[in-house]
């Protein structure tokens, strides 16, 4: 393939220790049909040198097998590196491109024989009506460039809105799109969108959009780069329309709301033999509430306990991801000596936790002793402080 009598000499010094990769550097090699002196890529460009001292020559074949070690170790680069260096678009206009393997999510167009359609001099190529977002679009193709701006040379690629009759006037459709370009040597398709995740409007006076310049014939008729081969390319769309519902919701941290305390007073507390009592319902915010109470103890906790819980009424018919908060002291009243017995709690209260507090609040052998005052008279007071509240208003 490579004729050794076109090489051209490299410079090297038999009496000096070289490494390889100076030997790479040092080669500046010239054939009758490219000239490799530097550049980013295998094939017609350039390899940087750096000049060893110009004592001896390399022989022919030393020099031959160098040079076929540089081209493998460039290839194996560039097969790492999967991208070749080409220009796709404007990336100062705002645009931006990336490479993934899979495929475009709702349309894609395939063209055989591209060269027909070029000497064609067709203006532009409509594709099919294809569905997205509830509307109705096609990909119009460019092969020789829009001429509406003058992008001879190019290939300009553009998203379409279609069947606008249906639509009422005065209609706006905003829409984030990505338009697609197979590679078929690496098996992936180029990317290219506006960049920054810009929304574009279509609309009566405004029905496509798209990329004027998207890629240089240049640069899309190279083989090496995969977007044409045997004549045939793959094009395609992702389309994401953008639809107000007009629904939203509120969500308030409500500091010290407004008749925030609840005080229960439990009487005949030896006569009781239900194992657990709830309160009268009460309402903090917007919210209704329960104080729960194991005045025996919880047979969970070995009946030694006592175990106080506040519940949100009405909390076990939330759907599965509403969820109200609170911020909440329980307390039982030290009726005597007012050293009352506090602890605090918050917690998101749901479906799946209507109520929260402490099932090992305090030991009962406390709270019936006489001279802490927890129990007076055989009456019990325990008390809510609701500190914080969530409020959470949907609107649509």
């Amino acid at each position: 393939m490579y004729k050794s009598n076109h090489l051209l000499a490299a410079h090297y010094n038999p009496s000096q220790s070289t490494s390889v990769g100076q030997a790479e550097a040092a080669i500046s090699m010239k054939f009758s049909s490219m000239e490799i002196s530097g550049g980013s890529s295998v094939g017609p460009g350039k390899f940087p040198a750096t000049l060893l001292p110009p004592t001896a020559y390399f022989p022919v074949h030393v020099a031959g097998s160098l040079f076929m070690h540089v081209l493998s170790r460039r290839a194996y680069v560039s097969r790492r590196a999967r991208v070749p260096s080409y220009r796709i678009n404007d990336i100062s206009a705002g645009q931006m491109t990336y490479r993934r393997d899979l495929p475009p999510a709702h349309y894609s167009m395939k063209i055989e024989n591209f060269s027909l359609l070029l000497e064609s001099k067709v203006d532009k190529y409509d594709s099919g009506a294809f569905e997205a977002g509830g509307y109705k679009w096609s990909l119009s193709l460019c092969p020789n460039g829009d001429k509406r701006v003058n992008a001879t040379g190019f290939v300009s690629f553009y998203l379409a809105i279609e069947e606008t009759g249906v639509l009422p006037r005065g209609w706006e459709v905003d829409v984030n799109f990505k338009l697609f370009v197979y590679d078929k040597i690496r098996n992936t398709y180029v990317v290219i969108e506006d960049g920054e995740g810009t929304v574009r409007r279509f609309h009566d006076l405004k029905r496509d959009w798209g990329f004027s310049l998207m890629i240089s014939l240049e640069t899309f008729k190279e083989p090496s780069n995969g977007f044409l081969v045997d004549d045939s390319c793959i094009f395609g769309t992702e389309v994401f329309v953008i639809k107000p519902t007009g629904k939203w919701e509120s969500l308030t941290m409500i500091k010290q709301p407004t008749l925030n305390n609840f005080t229960w007073k439990i009487n005949r507390l030896s006569k009781l033999t239900d194992s657990f009592l709830f309160s009268d319902a009460f309402t903090v915010g917007e919210s209704s509430w329960k104080l729960k109470v194991f005045p025996q103890g919880n047979k969970a906790e070995n009946g030694k306990l006592l175990t106080i819980f506040l519940e949100l009424v009405g909390a076990s018919s939330f759907s599965p991801k509403r969820k109200l908060y609170a911020e909440y002291n329980l307390r039982v009243v030290d009726q005597l000596n007012a050293n009352n017995r506090e602890r605090k709690v918050k917690h998101w209260f749901s479906s799946s936790y209507p109520n929260w507090g402490y099932p090992n609040f305090m030991p009962l052998e406390d709270l019936h002793q006489p001279v802490k005052g927890f129990v007076y008279n055989d009456s019990l007071i325990i008390e809510a402080e609701i500190l914080i509240v969530s409020k959470c208003k949907v609107f649509s």
